[in-house]
Parts: C-alpha cells; sequence; structure tokens
C-alpha cells in the first residue's frame, strides 16, 4: 500500500498534473500582451496559394510538406516562430518577437538561414487580427512593404494574408499570398 502510494505521488510530481507547463511555453503573466501569440503556439501544417501571372490564387507546389512552429521561449515575453521545408530545396526561417513596451507592439527579427538574410518587422494586434508590417520586403531591398495579418483566428486553424503595398502602406494591393495553418500538435 505504501509503495504504491509512494508511486502515485511520484507519477504525479513527474507529470506535474494540471501545473504542467505547455509544451511550447507560456506567456508572462506580468505582460497581459505577451499573450498575443498564444494562437500560434504549437506545430503547424502549412499551405501557400500564391499569385500567379494572370493574377489568380493558385495552390504552391513545394517538394515537401511546410511546418512551421511557435513557442514562447524562456522569458515568456519573446515568441518563436520557424518555417520550413525539410526536403528538395530545403528552406528554413526563425522569426524572434519580443514585446516592446514602450512603442506598445512587437519587434520582430526575421532570419532566412539559407541567405543570411535579417529582416525588421513590428508587428501589432488590431482588431482581432495580428499584423505584421515589414517596411522593406523580405529581402529588406525591395521598393515596397508587405503586411501579414493573421485572420480567422481558431483554435486548430488561422490564415495569414500577405499584401504588398507601394505607397508606404496608405494602399494595399490584393493578396500576394494566402498560408493556411492547420494545427498538428
Amino acid at each position: 500500500m505504501c509503495s504504491s502510494l509512494m508511486m502515485v505521488i511520484g507519477l504525479t510530481l513527474f507529470w506535474g498534473g494540471e501545473t504542467a507547463a505547455h509544451p511550447y511555453g507560456e506567456p508572462d503573466a506580468a505582460v497581459p500582451e505577451a499573450a498575443q501569440f498564444q494562437y500560434c503556439r504549437g506545430k503547424w501544417l502549412v499551405t501557400i496559394e500564391a499569385r500567379d501571372e494572370q493574377g489568380h490564387l493558385k495552390p504552391m507546389e513545394t517538394q515537401g510538406p511546410i511546418i512551421s512552429i511557435g513557442r514562447y521561449l524562456e522569458d515568456g515575453r519573446t515568441f518563436q516562430t520557424t518555417f520550413s521545408v525539410n526536403r528538395g530545396k530545403a528552406f528554413f526561417s526563425t522569426q524572434l518577437k519580443a514585446w516592446h513596451s514602450e512603442r506598445k507592439r512587437w519587434v520582430n527579427s526575421f532570419v532566412n538561414a539559407r541567405d543570411q538574410r535579417w529582416v525588421s518587422s513590428d508587428s501589432f494586434w488590431r482588431d482581432g487580427e495580428m499584423v505584421t508590417l515589414v517596411y522593406a520586403g523580405y529581402t529588406a531591398k525591395e521598393p515596397y512593404m508587405s503586411r501579414e495579418t493573421d485572420k480567422d483566428i481558431g483554435k486548430n486553424r488561422f490564415v495569414k494574408v500577405v499584401q504588398q503595398s507601394h505607397d508606404g502602406g496608405a494602399t494595399w494591393a490584393r493578396p500576394a499570398y494566402i498560408l493556411t495553418y492547420t494545427r498538428i500538435e
């Protein structure tokens, strides 16, 4: 009886019961805005539609599944996403997003690992959507800015709409890409 009780206590401590931390990290409770990326925590399968030369959105062919992983880092105020294709012409990128309390927005650094290209951007929550502004495109050299809008956010799915602006954000073109994220775990 005593050994059974000790085993139950040991397993409870090992598994942590209901108080176990989320496998993809926790936002810092002292910073309410840190919770804004909770929808993006986890492992996701991503499909992409891209606009072709005729202006139609069509599924983008990839040489393997596109996987994205989102997690809070240990401080709970920094969120990291990775985006990868591991077959064919492999691709990997990562983005670090840190809450900037004075600017009241997320300050982001994105790196395309293959091209060793760092790009800065800002993100903010607006009307139930997460908006990211990339001021000189994804190479930091384009003559336009890009806007990513995470919308239709649910527990197991969300959509990222990518648009471009050639006038500093006054107007936005039709979506160049639509990425659909479906939860794997």
